[in-house]
């Protein structure tokens, strides 16, 4: 049975889970540990939302610079990328919270307007494009692959851990001539729990664990949870203990029993990390660890590595409140804290306690020593992808610039960090952070639902998460998702809007770039696809 049909039946339990949480309630010691609530739990309108076309005139771009939308009615398009001839290449996830049913795809523009497929042969969800050396690399889920002018692909790198909360990321090539990505960890906090099955994937890989880039060494500790695979086998127990770094309902995940605590050996296919390989894929290895979801992966004009990572949330087994995203400057070996370190602060400290469970604690013993981030942002901005300009056009060649995709709220459970979806520019030298797109008009959204009141959704930029430049720095391109409701129910509800995705395009007022704006197609569906 495939995830999304597993995970249709699984939500048919819902109602179920609610009984079986009931029942772990009568265990004296079970603490139990389903999604929290909002503080203000609401029923969501059925009705749906009214999306408006893109509109310029929403958004609001640095002073000496234009924005207007290249291609509309894109579902789910997660990156853009523009080859030495002007083609440009964008990428359907063709999965996103909320919606498993997509097909990926990357489609190919030419300069004058044309839209032709150019593969739907990936597996979703498909995270980034990178054009290099008459190539076009594809980062999709679990592997990385080349696609040739002609649509044929290649795979470069298989079997990475991304079948959990968080995939492998963004493409970007070194000094050195070789490729490095980001890999995401399977879980928010290093604990398997019920937010994972609620995610979807925790029933079709239940074996499912992070695995750590080098031995370490975790406390002898468990965490108890309702069962949720007790609704399907009456054998099952109705409670489970699961440990640190262990598939869900075991004790522990260790290669060797400590006196202290248990010894996990290092995984050649670790999660939290930053890879690097040859661009065939060979010599893979872990370049940086302690990563929980480094979305932006970039090597910048300054000869830096830079990584833009997402905090942990207030979820699950282990949840941890108000962790901000980072900005990091990669080293090689460097321990970036996850899952014992919020932006270079011990888990312990208050700030981080969590309303729905104990204090978090420590999970490894003597852990190495933690790299500081280099800019820290409002817990769940939704930090993204990375780019860099290759001339002056947009200002210092050094700058940075970063999507921001906005909170999930009321599933990210905390107060909506200020600016919502946008670009910024950041000045890495100066640890400056400035607005470079960003919202115009199109109101305030109502906090609870996500919604532009009355009942609209956003005109302009709405979930952009990826940035990147022509190679000739006369256009930056922006990826943006569309439009994806957040609904607050009692089990917040996560609702996107197929066919309302976008790439944009930001030039300065003196250049005239190609394709020319307002490319317009009707999304493939996968019914369609089907025929």
């Amino acid at each position: 049975m495939g995830w999304t049909s597993r995970l249709q039946g699984w939500q048919t339990w819902r109602g179920g889970l609610v009984g079986l949480a009931a029942l772990g309630t009568a265990c004296a010691t079970a603490q139990l540990t389903a999604l929290p609530m909002p503080d203000a739990a609401r029923s969501a309108p059925l009705d749906p939302l009214e999306v408006p076309d893109p509109d310029i005139r929403s958004v609001r771009a640095a002073p000496g610079y234009r924005i207007e939308a290249v291609v509309t009615g894109l579902t789910y398009p997660s990156s853009v990328e523009v080859d030495d001839e002007g083609f440009l290449y964008v990428a359907e996830a063709g999965a996103v919270w909320g919606d498993l049913t997509g097909r990926p795809r990357i489609l190919r523009v030419s300069p004058d307007g044309e839209v032709r497929l150019l593969t739907d042969r990936l597996v979703a969800p498909v995270s980034d494009l990178l054009w290099h050396d008459g190539e076009l690399y594809v980062s999709h889920r679990g592997r990385i692959s080349a696609v040739s002018r002609d649509g044929a692909v290649r795979n470069v790198v298989t079997g990475l851990p991304s079948l959990g909360d968080h995939t492998n990321t963004q493409l970007t090539v070194g000094p050195d001539g070789r490729l490095y990505f980001g890999q995401g960890t399977v879980t928010n906090a290093g604990v398997v729990g019920l937010d994972n099955f609620f995610a979807g994937w925790l029933p079709e890989h239940p074996t499912a664990t992070d695995r750590p880039a080098r031995d370490i060494l975790v406390r002898d500790a468990t965490f108890r949870s309702t069962n949720p695979f007790a609704m399907a086998d009456p054998g099952a127990p109705h409670v489970v203990r699961t440990a640190p770094f262990a598939a869900f309902g075991a004790t522990h995940g260790a290669d060797e029993k400590m006196h202290d605590g248990f010894r996990i050996l290092a995984h050649e296919r670790a999660t939290g990390c930053v890879y690097r390989c040859n661009l065939d894929g060979s010599a893979l290895e872990v370049y940086a660890w302690g990563l929980r979801n480094p979305a932006g992966v970039l090597w910048g004009n300054d000869g830096q590595l830079y990584a833009s990572n997402q905090g942990m949330q207030e979820r699950g087994l282990r949840p941890v409140a108000n962790a901000p995203d980072d900005l990091l400057l990669v080293k090689q070996n460097g321990w970036y804290g996850w899952p014992d370190f919020v932006s270079g602060v011990p888990v312990t400290d208050p700030r981080f306690r969590s309303r729905y469970g104990a204090d978090p604690q420590p999970i490894m013993i003597n852990p190495p020593g933690v790299d500081q981030p280099l800019l820290t942002f409002a817990p769940q901005t939704g930090v993204a992808k990375l780019a860099r300009a290759p001339n002056g056009n947009f200002g210092d060649p050094r700058h940075l610039f970063m999507a921001v995709s906005g909170d999930f709220n009321p599933a990210s459970i905390v107060s909506s960090p200020p600016g919502g979806p946008r670009i910024v520019r950041i000045d890495p030298l100066n640890r400056r952070v400035e607005p470079f797109v960003g919202g115009g008009d199109e109101g305030v959204l109502d906090q609870g639902l996500g919604r532009q009141a009355p009942g609209r959704a956003r005109a302009g930029l709405r979930r952009p998460v990826d940035v990147t430049f022509t190679p000739r720095g006369d256009a930056l391109y922006v990826a943006d998702l569309g439009v994806i409701e957040v609904q607050s129910t009692r089990i917040p509800t996560v609702r996107p809007y197929p066919g309302t995705g976008v790439v944009w395009r930001v030039v300065p007022l003196n250049v005239r770039a190609r394709p020319e704006p307002g490319i317009s197609f009707e999304p493939l569906r996968v019914d369609e696809a089907a025929k």
